[in-house]
C-alpha cells in the first residue's frame, strides 16, 4: 500500500539495445584497436557487419620466436605457419591507418621475397613504425637479406618515424631520397656496404640512433647536420673510432674496446654509459680513456675485473681531466676471482673517485662471478690500505653484493672516513645479476656485526638490506 504523497510513476523501460555497428566507423576501429590482434581478427565471426572491422587494425606485429620477451603488440605464431599467416593477414588488411608493422622471425633466403612484399605493404600503408628482425638469418648463408633502402625511402617513407632493422645488410648511397620524419633508427647485426653517412644525412630529424654489433663501419662519423640528435648508442668491436658533431647530444652509450671517442661541441651532454670489454683495468679505462665525456652529470660504468696489479695506489694512467660536473655515478663491476679475498681490484674505484670531486650519489653493484668463500676471516676488517681524497658533496652511497670481503670493507671504510657530509650508507648482500646458488647462505649476521661496529667507529648510519633490514 502506498502512503500519502508517494509517487506511483514507474521508470520507463529501455527499448533500445546498444549495437556497435551503429557507432561511427572511426569509433568502431578505435574499439577494435584496443584488443590484441588475435582477438581483433576473431571478432569477424561474431556478426556479418563485423567481418571487416579488424582490417584497419593499426599494429601488425608478428613474432615467430619462442622467446619470452616480445613486443606487447605482437601476435605469437608457430614456425610452420608463420609465412602463410602473415601473408593472409596482409592480403586482407585494408592498408589504411597502419601505425606499426613488425616481423620477428628467422627467414630462409628462399623466402626473402616475402620480406620484400611485407616491407612494401608497410610502406604503402604509411606505417609510422617499422621493425624487421630476421633473427640470425645472416648465420645461415653467405647471402644475407638486403634491406631495400630504395623501397624504404620511396614516396611513403616520409611517414616513417621509427625504424629498426636487425640481421641483414644495407647499401647506403648518395642518391637516397631520405626519411624526412624519421626520429629513431636502430641497426642491429647489420652489415653496411658503403658510407653510412649517406643514410644519416638524409635523416635530418633523427633524435635517437642505435648501432649494435654492425659490420662495415670502422670509422663512425655523425655529421653536424644531425643537430636534432639527442641519444647515441654504440656497441660492438668493428668500430675503431667515433666522431660526433651533434651539438644537441644529451645521452651517449658505448660498449666495446678502448677506442678514440671524439664528441665535438656536445656541450649539452648530460648522461653517459661506458662498458669497456676485455683487458685488466677496464674500470680504470672508463675514467681515463674517454675525455669527451668529462662534462657529463650522470655516468654509468660497466667493468670486469680479472686480475690486478698489487700497485693499487697509483692509476696506470691519470685521467685527461676532471669530472667536474659529475653528480651521480653508477658502477656495475663483475669480478672473476675464485677466492674473493685474494685481489685488490675493487680498490681501484677509490682512486677513480679522486677525479669526481663534486659527486653526490654513488651506486655500486658488485657481482663475484666465481664465488667460493663468504666473509673475510682474518681478524678485524679496518679498511686500511685504501686511500682517497676528501669528498665534500657525497650524500648517498649504496652497495649491492656486499659480503664483507676484505677489499669491500676497505672501500666502504675509506668512503665513510673521507666523505664529510655523508651521514648514512646502505649495503645489500645480494648480487643484482641473480643466481640462486650465489645468493644462498649469505652470512647476514656477520654483515650486521660488521655494520654495527663500523657505524659506531665512524658515527654514521649503515642500513643492511637483508631478510631482516636493520637501521643502525
Amino acid at each position: 500500500m502506498l502512503s500519502r504523497g508517494q509517487s506511483t510513476s514507474v521508470a520507463p523501460r529501455l527499448t533500445s539495445i546498444f549495437q556497435m555497428e551503429n557507432l561511427p566507423e572511426e569509433i568502431q576501429t578505435l574499439i577494435i584497436s584496443l584488443l590484441p590482434l588475435k582477438d581483433a581478427v576473431s571478432t569477424s565471426i561474431l556478426a556479418k557487419n563485423w567481418r571487416m572491422l579488424w582490417t584497419s587494425y593499426p599494429n601488425l606485429c608478428f613474432d615467430g620466436t619462442k622467446e619470452v620477451n616480445t613486443d606487447q603488440d605482437s601476435i605469437r605464431l608457430k614456425k610452420y605457419d608463420f609465412i602463410e599467416t602473415v601473408d593472409l593477414v596482409i592480403r586482407q588488411h585494408r592498408g589504411i591507418g597502419l601505425n606499426k608493422f613488425g616481423i620477428r622471425f628467422r627467414m630462409w633466403p628462399d623466402y626473402f621475397d616475402y620480406v620484400d612484399r611485407w616491407i612494401g605493404f608497410a610502406i604503402a600503408s604509411k606505417a609510422k613504425e617499422i621493425d624487421i628482425d630476421l633473427i640470425d638469418s645472416t648465420d645461415l648463408y653467405e647471402n644475407a637479406y638486403h634491406f631495400p633502402l630504395d623501397t624504404l625511402d620511396a614516396q611513403g617513407s616520409s611517414y616513417v618515424e621509427s625504424m629498426r632493422l636487425s640481421d641483414g645488410c644495407i647499401k647506403p648511397h648518395p642518391n637516397i631520397r631520405g626519411f624526412t620524419k624519421l626520429t629513431r633508427l636502430v641497426l642491429r647485426f647489420v652489415e653496411i656496404f658503403g658510407d653510412l653517412s649517406d643514410l644519416l644525412l638524409k635523416c635530418p630529424f633523427l633524435n635517437d640512433f642505435h648501432i649494435h654489433n654492425c659490420f662495415g663501419v670502422a670509422n663512425l662519423r655523425i655529421p653536424h647536420q644531425l643537430d636534432k640528435l639527442q641519444s647515441l648508442k654504440i656497441a660492438g668491436e668493428d668500430v675503431q673510432t667515433v666522431e660526433c658533431h651533434s651539438a644537441g647530444l644529451a645521452n651517449f652509450e658505448y660498449t666495446g674496446a678502448v677506442i678514440p671517442l671524439l664528441l665535438h661541441g656536445c656541450s649539452n651532454l648530460e648522461k653517459a654509459s661506458i662498458s669497456v670489454r676485455e683487458g685488466e683495468n677496464t674500470l680504470v679505462h672508463a675514467f681515463t680513456e674517454f675525455p669527451s665525456i668529462l662534462a657529463v652529470k650522470i655516468l654509468n660504468v660497466f667493468a670486469s675485473l680479472w686480475r690486478y696489479n698489487d700497485q693499487v695506489h697509483t692509476l696506470t694512467r691519470r685521467p685527461q681531466g676532471m669530472f667536474i660536473h659529475l653528480r651521480h655515478l653508477t658502477c656495475t663491476i663483475f669480478i672473476f676471482y675464485d677466492v674473493s679475498n685474494s685481489h685488490n681490484g675493487i680498490i681501484q674505484l677509490a682512486h677513480c673517485l679522486d677525479f669526481v670531486p663534486q659527486l653526490e650519489t654513488l651506486h655500486l653493484d658488485m657481482d663475484y662471478m666465481r664465488l667460493l668463500d663468504h666473509c673475510w676471516n682474518n681478524g678485524e676488517a679496518t679498511g686500511d690500505g685504501c686511500h682517497m681524497h676528501r669528498h665534500d658533496h657525497l650524500k648517498t652511497v649504496y652497495m649491492s653484493g656486499f659480503r664483507c670481503f676484505r677489499t669491500q670493507v676497505a672501500l666502504a671504510c675509506c668512503i665513510l672516513e673521507n666523505s664529510a657530509v655523508l651521514e648514512h650508507m646502505t649495503i645489500e648482500p645480494k648480487f643484482k645479476s641473480y643466481s640462486s646458488h650465489r645468493n644462498s647462505n649469505i652470512p647476514v649476521h656477520r654483515i650486521h656485526e660488521w655494520a654495527q661496529h663500523t657505524s659506531e667507529r665512524f658515527g654514521k648510519g649503515i642500513t643492511v638490506l637483508a631478510e631482516a633490514p636493520s637501521q643502525l
